[in-house]
């Protein structure tokens, strides 16, 4: 009968639980067949405020299974039984439990016995006649116990944070390998597999002009590839990556160790997860300068582990570098676009502001060479207009006039009205379309230093817009587009007079550029408590990949050797459309034409004035 204290019967070899008092924990394998023994071992354990919760056991069987089923956190063992020695179970601990202190408690070992038995493992040896050492040596064993586990925490703690950091040097040496970034993300899922996961899924959202990334990464390449194309085939599975919400929604990471019975995906994202193996999963948002740029997934299928807090915080040290280096690739892009836009810009601009001049210069001379012929006691000497256009400007232009007064019969030195009148009239031509391209070039220069103005009057849009075109007839003559206007009643509201001239001149001017010969629309209407010009043409339209930026400054959807001007002109009516509250949008198709809509508000709270 065991002490009161124990209030339990334990039978030698039933190998059954017993429970002890309330107090911390301490899980006891004792291979002892002594009943009497194994009690006093209790009580002299529970003496010591330990929750003993032992269990017997006496042959090689019972043994094994006990440290096949469960966790130990002491061994006790008599060195002789009666199925079995000490040295057995031994082996068996150190096979099935290596790490569990491990005591003899035995009634007499010769000392090379027990020192041949520590050297093969053993932690201590407690005769059974100094049974008082046992508790010492417990608290000494489970000391020793807990700083080994305690250094191999730290040692594994810090073979990760190596393999971490060798990790994500290795992957930050990638990413700044080139500023191409399409080229490095592949590389950067390779390196992620097996390290962190089965698979790795790094896909970037539309952000420059070549759209989505997708990198997918695998021990088998016949997988990747498969993934790869499923995923691009149906990019609608790509929300299947972001779990539900979306990452790229809230901007937080998601992590399912075990995706089971998970009910954080959505029913449409078992086909992709399944189609994957997944087994754990996770996902982080690319995020840079408040811009989430896309996401970096990762999955377990092949393995048996599961990702952990560990994992989410090396995912989110690899997004945040990845991040870095797609925006410092699209920031490089864009830079370099808008240099070459810049020098695009100052050829264009040239050739531009040379054509008019160089045409001003021909009309002059032509009118001082036929003045010198009328008046001669006049104009005495000849003033000569250089051109600056070849070094032989000055030969042309005067042989040039020579040709064309004798072809109007003017060479006799007639001066008739009508000739100067004609002349007259390409100089004003040429000087407005002059002054239009300074002006365009004066209001970037103003919107680039905050000082575009706005000076808000009573303006009908629609008497505006009738005027202009009436001022476009010759223009709309010479380029074969009829202009077609449409207005039913007056449109008015609180704009700019002079900015809306120069918004609808610049849509006119656009529709009849790029109209191949064929008629303009122009409607003029209210819609609600909004103005609505839209101004439509029938040429040659708009790809749809040059759509999105048809109203950034010096963008072109054409070559710019075919149709002339500086490609500001949309830019000026969007800057123009956001200081009057307002929207432009395009909808255009290749070879079917091209409808631009402007809307404005018709009434405001309050004037503003904005410089």
């Amino acid at each position: 009968m065991a002490p009161p204290v124990i209030q339990a019967t334990m039978a030698c070899n039933t190998g059954e639980m017993v429970d002890m008092p309330a107090a911390p924990s301490l899980y006891i394998l004792h291979v002892e067949c002594n009943q009497h023994d194994a009690d006093l071992v209790r009580v002299l354990l529970v003496g010591a405020n330990y929750d003993c919760r032992m269990q017997i056991a006496n042959t090689r069987e019972s043994v094994e299974k006990a440290l096949r089923e469960r966790a130990f956190d002491l061994i006790l063992s008599d060195y002789t039984l009666p199925a079995l020695d000490g040295a057995t179970v031994l082996k068996l601990a150190a096979q099935y439990q290596p790490q569990t202190p491990f005591l003899f408690v035995s009634s007499t070992v010769g000392e090379e016995l027990a020192v041949e038995m520590l050297k093969s493992g053993a932690t201590d040896f407690v005769l059974k006649h100094s049974l008082p050492r046992l508790v010492p040596a417990v608290r000494r064993a489970l000391k020793e116990r807990d700083q080994r586990l305690k250094a191999r925490r730290i040692e594994e703690a810090l073979l990760v944070s190596e393999r971490r950091f060798r990790f994500l040097a290795e992957a930050s040496q990638i990413l700044a390998s080139s500023l191409n970034f399409r080229a490095t993300l592949p590389l950067v899922a390779r390196l992620a597999v097996p390290q962190l996961a089965d698979w790795c899924i790094i896909h970037t959202v539309d952000g420059d002009a070549n759209g989505p990334s997708l990198a997918v990464s695998h021990n088998e390449d016949a997988k990747a590839n498969w993934a790869r194309a499923e995923l691009l085939k149906r990019p609608q599975m790509l929300g299947a990556l972001h779990g539900s919400p979306g990452v790229l929604e809230t901007r937080e990471p998601v992590l399912i160790p075990d995706l089971s019975g998970s009910r954080l995906l959505r029913s449409a994202d078992v086909e992709l997860m399944r189609g994957l193996g997944s087994r754990s999963y996770l996902c982080v948002p690319l995020i840079a300068r408040e811009q989430v740029l896309g996401s970096v997934a990762l999955i377990i299928s092949d393995s048996q582990r599961k990702l952990g807090q560990l994992d989410l915080e090396l995912a989110q040290d690899l997004a945040r570098r990845a991040a870095t280096a797609i925006d410092t690739a699209r920031l490089y892009q864009a830079a370099q676009e808008a240099i070459r836009a810049r020098e695009e810009f100052l050829s264009i601009a040239s050739h531009e502001l040379k054509t008019p001049l160089t045409t001003l210069q021909l009309e002059v001379q032509m009118l001082l060479r036929a003045a010198r012929k009328a008046c001669p006691e006049v104009i005495a000497a000849p003033a000569v207009v250089r051109s600056s256009a070849t070094g032989s400007g000055e030969q042309q232009a005067v042989a040039m006039s020579s040709v064309w007064l004798g072809a109007q019969g003017l060479a006799d030195g007639a001066l008739l009205p009508q000739y100067v009148a004609s002349r007259m009239e390409v100089l004003e031509q040429q000087a407005r379309k002059l002054s239009k391209l300074i002006n365009n070039l004066l209001d970037v220069s103003r919107i680039d230093a905050g000082r575009f103005e706005i000076r808000r009057e009573e303006v009908d849009l629609a008497r505006v817009t009738k005027a202009l075109i009436a001022r476009f007839k010759q223009q709309s003559t010479l380029t074969c587009s009829a202009l077609e206007f449409y207005a039913d009643e007056a449109v008015i509201g609180m704009w700019d007079r002079l900015r809306i001239e120069q918004m609808v001149t610049n849509l006119l001017a656009n529709a009849l550029k790029y109209g191949r010969g064929k008629p303009v629309e122009v409607r003029v209407e209210k819609k609600e408590s909004k103005a609505r010009l839209s101004v439509t043409d029938h040429g040659i339209g708009i790809p749809p990949e040059h759509v999105g930026r048809i109203f950034d400054r010096f963008a072109r959807a054409t070559e710019t050797r075919s149709y002339g001007g500086l490609g500001l002109g949309l830019y000026i009516v969007k800057q123009i459309v956001d200081a009057l509250d307002g929207t432009v949008s395009v909808n255009s198709e290749v070879g079917a034409g091209s409808t631009f809509t402007v809307e404005l508000p018709l009434k405001q709270d309050s004037l503003v004035h904005r410089e």
